[in-house]
């Protein structure tokens, strides 16, 4: 339908490239080309488009507010930091003892990500015992630029119901259908893997039916 405009809750298939608005550096895209030229290419990584389930957080504030009433399309936006990563807060950056790193034989040095209580971090820099962290996300108080092109939407209910899943759990199920009903099973799941879908299975299920507005039985 040329005339469809997305509306909250449509899954969307979304290219995009992310630059800094003050240097222009390329700083996250879904063309695997611009990652080569950017430097940011990752082996084995796939390079497609995002899907994205609009209005619900799964990007932004700025973007997922600005793609609401969209028609399919082209679009050049900017983000200011309060609808992006939020501005940067003096009193997340913190002066750590350097045992605290060495103790988990971690090295501090400028420049090294770590995570640190499900959080991570940036080592600022490191002064004999003493090391500055920043806690506030890299992007943070960063105007930010982004080139998007929405490719298209999903409203196939199974299809939905796949990609979800495969977002939450990191592998595709097989996804059958019956009388309005949905379930989701995996093939060949190890010990560990079982063990990690009974622990997320509520979770899972409150994200199917949440997005995809359909309830969902976890076969495992």
């Amino acid at each position: 339908m040329a005339d469809r405009t997305i509306k909250k809750g449509d899954f969307i298939k979304l290219n995009f490239t992310g630059y800094l608005k003050e240097s222009g550096e390329v700083f996250d895209t879904t063309y695997e080309q611009k990652a080569k030229e950017a430097g940011l290419y990752e082996q084995g990584k796939k390079y497609k488009p995002l899907i994205v389930v609009a209005g619900k957080g799964q990007v932004i504030k700025g973007l997922d507010h600005f793609l609401i009433g969209k028609p399919l399309g082209e679009y050049h936006v900017e983000v200011k930091p309060e609808d992006a990563f939020g501005k940067r807060n003096a009193k997340l950056i913190k002066l750590m003892s350097k045992s605290v790193f060495t103790k988990h034989n971690i090295n501090p040095f400028p420049g090294l990500r770590v995570e640190m209580d499900n959080v991570l971090a940036t080592i600022v820099s490191v002064s004999g015992s003493r090391v500055l962290v920043d806690f506030n996300h890299p992007l943070a108080g960063k105007t930010l630029i982004y080139d998007l092109k929405v490719e298209g939407f999903i409203d196939d209910k199974k299809e939905q119901v796949k990609l979800l899943a495969s977002s939450l759990f990191g592998k595709e199920p097989k996804v059958e259908e019956k009388d309005g009903k949905y379930e989701i099973s995996w093939k060949d799941l190890d010990e560990n893997s079982k063990r990690m879908l009974r622990i997320i299975d509520k979770e899972l299920k409150k994200e199917i039916k949440d997005k995809a507005g359909v309830e969902v039985e976890i076969k495992i």
